[in-house]
């Protein structure tokens, strides 16, 4: 039988702010990436409700660093990017159509904007352990 591994990482980290502190086993990390992706994140912004619950986690160097760029119009899915701890990352909108950037600490909403193409920087003056970018079309 395989023994269970306490898996200490980023995605620990939110789990346990999610589920108030305790610890969680998993068996691998595709587990715990399951279990992260049951999370809904709910918001408004211009006036309209947001509801996501189908999201790419984003946890890696490679994914991290392309994130939306040179995507076609009809990719529609929201990244999440978890970062290992807080902290005031500024990111670029280059090569990229226009988005709507959720920043998020541990796992409360604390700022939404529009982002829009060929921005050099987008900072916030608040630190953020993770960042939803939703892309939209031209007609959104």
């Amino acid at each position: 039988m395989k023994e269970r591994l306490i898996i200490r990482n980023s995605y620990l980290k939110k789990l346990k702010r999610i589920k108030k502190g305790k610890y969680f086993k998993f068996n691998s990390v595709n587990e715990l990436k399951e279990h992260l992706k049951k999370r809904v994140i709910k918001f408004s912004f211009n006036g309209k409700k947001y509801s996501i619950s189908d999201y790419k986690i984003c946890d890696n160097f490679f994914s991290k660093a392309r994130g939306l760029m040179f995507r076609n119009k009809k990719y529609k899915k929201p990244l999440l990017f978890v970062f290992d701890r807080a902290g005031k990352y500024s990111i670029h909108s280059f090569f990229c159509r226009k988005f709507i950037g959720v920043w998020m600490l541990k796992g409360k909403i604390i700022d939404v904007k529009m982002v829009l193409p060929w921005k050099y920087s987008v900072t916030l003056k608040v630190k953020f352990d993770e960042l939803l970018e939703i892309p939209l079309n031209s007609d959104d």
